[in-house]
């Protein structure tokens, strides 16, 4: 059985990992990055037909060296992202944005409906300005629906809780 103290040791340990591990990531995904210049540079020199034979040939070994060292902190940066849970919690804060967004889009389609009915079930106006706000009512009331499901489901998962049972 674990003390209080411990648990929060562990907890904290846990933290100060995936903290570290995401600083990794952020380095490998510099020294990606660095790498992929050098080899776009070794490349245009390799590729360069006014520079000697010699001169084009050591810059093309040295971009296929680039080039494999710009793959393995590719993937080693990735590793890192996994480890750290940076993936789990970019995509968790995109579901709820994206959950926020679909609020707003449901809550526009549904003050449009109430618009387009009142427009639909006002005598005063045309039959023919009635039959139209009906039908935008509809694809109104759909879209309304449409956005409220698309949110519910990056709500879901988000991991955030918008309906009471």
């Amino acid at each position: 059985m674990y003390t209080s103290n411990q648990i929060k040791t562990k907890k904290m340990s846990n933290i100060t990992e995936n903290v570290k591990n995401a600083g990794n990531a952020a380095v490998e995904k510099i020294q990606e990055t660095k790498e992929k210049g050098k080899y776009e540079a070794n490349k245009n020199t390799a590729m360069n037909p006014d520079n000697t034979i010699g001169t084009r040939v050591e810059a093309g070994v040295d971009a296929v060296g680039n080039k494999w060292n710009e793959k393995a902190h590719e993937m080693n940066k990735e590793d890192y992202k996994d480890q750290s849970g940076i993936t789990g919690v970019v995509e968790g804060v995109k579901n709820a944005f994206g959950a926020a967004c679909e609020k707003v889009k449901e809550t526009v389609s549904g003050a449009k409906y109430e618009a387009n009915k009142s427009v639909a079930e006002n005598p005063d106006n045309t039959i023919g300005n009635r039959v139209h706000a009906a039908y935008d009512a509809v694809g109104n009331k759909i879209s309304e629906k449409a956005h409220e499901i698309k949110g519910d489901q990056q709500s879901d998962r988000a991991g955030i809780t918008t309906k009471t049972p």
